[in-house]
């Protein structure tokens, strides 16, 4: 996953595949997940 910092939030897309959604995230959402990413929740 990389992501790219923009005025209107945060655009995330994967990096292994470059050409799917980019989608866009608040500053708060973007923090919400990277705190879940932390703790484990998508974990498989």
């Amino acid at each position: 996953m990389r992501r790219s910092g923009l005025d209107a939030g945060v655009g995330v897309r994967d990096s292994k595949a470059p050409h799917g959604g980019h989608p866009t995230l608040t500053p708060q959402a973007w923090a919400i997940l990277i705190v879940q990413v932390q703790s484990g929740r998508y974990d498989r």
